[in-house]
């Protein structure tokens, strides 16, 4: 029988604190109000996969998790369980095709892995067809479940969505910076501080440019000077998380070279992403450019899904026949959208089977930028970028589609940068809430766009 375990990244669990009665899945924006409730001293059971919408910025944008189950076609048969910590053995249903695996997200990945260990074993028979579904850092969680206990040997097929092999230099922005969103959320960045996870996902390459003695030198995370770490106990954690890295590429290396293909990386490309920073007497500035050391040109045209950068995803031992790019999709709508090509992969037999959603062959990809922190009342300057191999014909009409919170949506038209496949608008939100944003070009009788959801923060209410 086939069996599908799906894994999400981090904050992808629905966690519920049965002492208190304190349940994560809360809608927004009352998570992001009390982000200190997830600290982690406290003990939390993980009982689902999100129901909805919760927001953190770029690195906690997470989409609804349960549409990977529910919007499959009906036609395919299948049935759902939901792992039940903390035995999975207590309640399984052998007929479920699809089995949920919620978890801890903010415990060390290696803890995670056991967790998953267990309900593997639990709902798969040794006659079973396994398939691992897992996005973001569920795929660090899957893969060393793959490598380091075995789990290679049950596993037909390993699907990872941007997941962060080499790390996301957006986890190190999130721990250390002082601007945006943390000025206005100071618990945030305390509770991520306290999170193991949070250091398994710094880069374990090096993307910081480090001033020393007045010469530049790139370094890891994980090497930043004691003497400069950005707040107490950052050192010690970073190696601690570094370790976990390095135990992963150990296990990988001794997993038989056959059963490394049967990992498929999934990875989104076209968005800018933060990929670098530089550091001079304990300041930190971060970029959306790649590291100095790598293939600047083709790396900065490719981007990331806008929080993983396209080099960080690319697993181990990768080859033209384990990773698929998948253009222009940003990093919560791969787990939202190519996860559900893949489910539907598993069940149904065609030559694509297992990969995300169909390729996209477009010459056109769209990149939308706005800034990070958006106030009421205040004017928003929105960038869109069209990435093309080919020249972006004059005259190309570009509109930006705002749905406001408690406001009637607008429709705004952009104006082309001279010269440049770019174009620029603005807009205000008047109201506190949850603003769509979203941008469609027509080219060719085709139409490309972008589009996510931001916080609009009113600072009378923070306060």
């Amino acid at each position: 029988m086939k069996k599908l375990f799906l894994v999400p990244g981090i904050g992808g669990s629905q966690l519920i604190d049965e002492s208190h009665g304190t349940d994560f899945n809360m809608p927004p924006p009352r998570s992001i109000w009390n982000p200190s409730h997830l600290d982690y001293r406290f003990e939390f059971k993980p009982v689902n996969l999100l129901h909805d919408w919760v927001f953190f910025a770029d690195l906690f944008q997470l989409p609804k998790s349960t549409p990977l189950t529910e919007g499959l076609p009906a036609k395919l048969k299948y049935t759902t369980a939901i792992a039940q910590w903390p035995d999975p053995k207590q309640s399984v249903d052998h007929t479920a095709s699809v089995i949920v695996v919620p978890y801890d997200f903010r415990r060390p990945n290696a803890e995670s892995a056991d967790w998953l260990d267990k309900v593997v074993k639990a709902y798969a028979g040794s006659d079973d067809e396994v398939t691992i579904l897992a996005h973001s850092m569920g795929g660090l969680v899957a893969t060393y479940w793959f490598a380091a206990l075995g789990g290679w040997e049950h596993c037909n097929r390993l699907i990872t969505l941007g997941t962060p092999f080499g790390g996301a230099p957006k986890a190190l922005e999130w721990l250390i910076r002082h601007s945006g969103l943390l000025l206005r959320w100071p618990n945030l960045q305390k509770t991520l501080h306290g999170w193991p996870s949070m250091y398994e996902l710094l880069p374990c390459y090096s993307m910081v440019e480090h001033m020393l003695e007045g010469k530049p030198t790139w370094i890891k995370p994980v090497e930043i000077p004691v003497a400069e770490e950005p707040f107490l106990g950052f050192y010690d954690n970073a190696q601690k998380g570094y370790a976990f890295h390095t135990s992963l590429d150990e296990a990988l290396r001794n997993v038989p070279e056959e059963q490394l293909h049967n990992r498929l990386a999934i990875m989104g490309t076209h968005h800018s992403t933060t990929s670098s920073a530089y550091l001079e007497n304990g300041n930190f500035t971060f970029f959306d450019t790649s590291p100095l050391w790598s293939d600047v040109e083709v790396t900065n045209l490719l981007g990331g899904d806008g929080t993983v950068p396209l080099y960080a995803a690319d697993p181990l031992f990768a080859d033209s026949h384990t990773r698929e790019l998948v253009p222009g999709v940003r990093h919560a709508a791969l787990w939202s959208k190519s996860a559900l090509g893949a489910a539907y992969g598993f069940f149904t037999p065609m030559k694509t089977a297992y990969r995300g959603s169909e390729k996209d062959t477009s010459a056109y990809h769209v990149d939308m930028v706005v800034p990070e922190e958006i106030r009421v009342g205040e004017p928003v300057n929105v960038r869109v970028t069209i990435h093309s191999d080919d020249t972006l014909p004059s005259g190309i009409p570009a509109t930006l589609f705002v749905g406001l919170p408690h406001a009637v949506d607008q429709s705004i038209p952009l104006e082309r940068v001279d010269g440049e496949p770019e174009y620029r608008g603005v807009f205000t939100p008047e109201k506190a809430g949850v603003v769509t944003i979203g941008t469609t070009i027509s080219v060719n009788q085709c139409q490309y766009s972008d589009k996510f959801d931001i916080p609009v923060l009113d600072d009378e209410e923070l306060e």
